[in-house]
């Protein structure tokens, strides 16, 4: 019964993803109060990196205590590759691509 319950939720929400890497906020009450408690729960997660398919590069704690999208906030703001995972980012040889060049806080950070 619960493994039914639980290929409900991940046909329904999760769409290959994660509970941490889901941006679904309406549905039943249940997946309303998974939600509700998520950004609390990924604080304290991290994540062991196997393969890298689904680690998101910037937004998963994979490397240290923080997500790269906080540690290097303006660097994020600026990567056409938010949502590349670690394998895609890997897959390129760590290219990181950004919509414009690097400014002088971008390079010190």
């Amino acid at each position: 019964m619960l493994f039914r319950a639980l290929e409900v939720l991940r046909n329904k929400y999760l769409k290959g993803g994660s509970v941490c890497q889901s941006k679904v906020r309406n549905g039943s009450q249940f997946w309303q109060g998974l939600m509700s408690v998520k950004d609390w729960y990924v604080k304290g997660t991290r994540w062991s990196l196997g393969n890298g398919t689904k680690i998101k590069f910037w937004q998963d704690v994979w490397i240290d205590n923080c997500p790269f999208k906080i540690r290097f906030h303006r660097l994020f703001r600026i990567s056409r590759q938010q949502e590349w995972s670690v394998a895609d980012m890997h897959g390129i040889e760590w290219q990181l691509d950004f919509r414009r060049n690097l400014g002088s806080e971008e390079v010190l950070e």
